[in-house]
């Protein structure tokens, strides 16, 4: 399986970080407002499998996630 290198930067909104990967992770790009809209991706599915994650939008190089309020990005 071929390495994937992965790097985050924040937003402008303090809520989202964005992920860049060093693969196409995505043919398109795909927002996820729930955990009851990503059946399409096994990915989404992981990350909202997170009790903090409020949204997910995956790009075909980077994913950027939204927190829930109550959690730092510290965590």
């Amino acid at each position: 399986m071929a390495e994937i290198d992965v790097f985050y930067e924040a937003t402008p909104n303090p809520q989202s970080m964005k992920f860049m990967v060093s693969k196409t992770i995505a043919e398109e790009s795909m927002h996820f407002a729930t955990a009851q809209e990503c059946g399409r991706s096994p990915l989404a599915k992981k990350i909202f499998s997170f009790p903090w994650a409020k949204e997910v939008y995956i790009g075909t190089k980077f994913i950027t996630v939204t927190k829930q309020e109550w959690v730092s990005w510290d965590v």
